[in-house]
């Protein structure tokens, strides 16, 4: 055989080895995202469909709250842009959830080669907004989407994964989710699992009748009507929202006991998700990872004389409210809000007041509670917000820790009133405020027994002599 023949034959070996992806450098490369010093991708995954999920650590020496994170090609502009993060606040040395599905601009094929923007502020600098890039490098491999990050693993590794496998990729199908679809507004009267199996956009005439029963502001509809205990929904790869404008509810669970909301989106809503009762003691609501949009009320968990217990709203974002008149004469745009419970949670959510037309706006609201947390939620206002309006409001709360949280771009950080007694207030950040970070006017004879637990910040626009650690 010459040497002809033999360079011949290794050449068409070699190439299709390269077919097979063999030695092809983008099949054996590892999958990298590397962040500037002081930044960690603690644990990340791309998922088949080019969804972004990140883990990120942060060392900066400070507390950062996470303003915006984008996956494209280029590197994004000064000016934050992209998705809501899925977790904002990250102290100094610590590390949190930031994006749980955001889609990577461009990205198809089996190899991507982009950039992640993280757009942040320091907590005690809330007006000045910094930026960093990472470089992303990552295979795509088929069967894949939707693993997402659970908290709390080890870091690179899916429990009960072998070493050496992608880092935070499960091999194989993920499961579909568990339970009984849901591709229609509709009444869930069985406890169960259930789950949303496609995009609900329903006009009014869809949506069940009466759901909600004298209301004070009358009988409500609802796409999603709960009337069952132990009953728990999962967002599946569906939404809910409306054509047409009402005083309706997007998901409603009323009178029943231990109903969990997961990764719910809804839109558009005049009422978003409302789980409580007027008539009756409830116990166990829970709305963890939902997303609300679009409504004058996000989320609202109430009960009667503090009926409503041991209920939990944690690692949810509400943003781009309306304003609505309710029948109070002014215009109010609410978060979240927790009214006449007992030692419930509202921690780790973001509420946004977004862009729309002005009016009060409250971001986290907590009314005739007693006991409970108030914890590591992050509240943005806008220039466009009345000039009443408040980051978090404590009325008539009893026994309340309220700790962690922070607020940017809102006349009133934190504003307790009418008789709210025994409240512990510790490590909370209200720089943010432009009129008065801590506002206590108007607070009864029991403003002696607020708890000041150190570490507060605020400025000379505190109004709440309790708080000895601010200036």
């Amino acid at each position: 055989m010459t040497y002809g023949w033999a360079i011949l034959i290794m050449l068409v070996v070699i190439a299709v080895l390269f077919y097979l992806g063999i030695l092809n450098p983008r099949g054996v490369a590892p999958n990298s995202l590397a962040f500037p010093a002081g930044f960690t991708a603690y644990d990340y995954q791309l998922d088949s469909s080019g969804r972004l999920y990140l883990d990120l650590g942060q060392a900066t020496g400070d507390d950062i709250t996470v303003l915006a994170v984008r996956c494209s090609t280029s590197a994004g502009g000064d000016s934050p842009t992209g998705y809501s993060p899925y977790t904002s606040l990250i102290p100094n040395g610590e590390h949190a959830i930031v994006a749980n599905g955001i889609q990577c601009d461009g990205a198809s094929g089996t190899f991507y080669k982009g950039k992640v923007t993280i757009y942040y502020s320091k907590v005690g600098t809330p007006t000045f907004t910094h930026k960093i890039v990472g470089d992303l490098s990552h295979k795509i491999e088929a069967g894949t989407s939707g693993g997402g990050i659970t908290p709390g693993e080890t870091p690179g590794e899916t429990p009960g994964e072998t070493p050496g496998e992608t880092p935070g990729v499960t091999p194989g199908e993920t499961p579909a989710p568990q339970g009984t679809p849901v591709s229609s507004c509709q009444t869930i009267d069985q406890p169960g699992q259930y789950y949303l199996s496609q995009d609900i956009s329903a006009s009014s005439a869809e949506l069940v009748s009466s759901c909600i029963e004298g209301s004070p502001i009358g009988d409500l509809d609802a796409c999603i009507c709960i009337t069952a205990d132990d009953v728990e929904l999962d967002g599946g790869v569906g939404s809910v929202s409306v054509t047409d404008p009402g005083v309706h509810i997007g998901v409603s669970a009323f009178d029943v006991n231990r109903v969990a909301l997961s990764n719910v989106n809804v839109s558009d809503f005049l009422l978003g998700v409302l789980l409580g009762s007027f008539t009756i003691p409830v116990q166990g609501s829970v709305v963890e990872g939902c997303e609300v949009s679009g409504s004058a009320n996000g989320i609202l968990l109430m009960g009667v004389d503090g009926s409503s217990s041991s209920c939990r709203v944690s690692n949810n974002v509400v943003y781009d409210g309306i304003y609505f008149d309710f029948g109070g004469g002014e215009a109010s745009f609410s978060g979240i809000g927790l009214e006449m419970t007992t030692d419930c949670e509202v921690s780790n959510n973001q509420v946004y007041a977004g862009t729309s037309s002005p009016g009060h706006f409250r971001g986290i609201s907590v009314r005739e509670v007693q006991g409970g947390q108030l914890q590591n939620n992050v509240v943005q206002g806008s220039a466009l917000v009345g000039l009443s309006s408040k980051a978090y409001e404590l009325e008539e709360a009893t026994g309340v820790l309220v700790s962690g949280n922070t607020v940017s771009t809102i006349p009133i950080g934190m504003q307790v009133v009418e008789d709210s007694v025994g409240n512990t207030f510790t490590n909370n950040n209200m720089l943010g405020a432009s009129q008065n970070d801590f506002d206590c006017n108007g607070i009864s004879s029991g403003a002696e027994n607020q708890t000041d637990g150190g570490g507060n910040q605020c400025d000379s626009n505190y109004q709440c002599y309790w708080l000895s650690s601010c200036p």
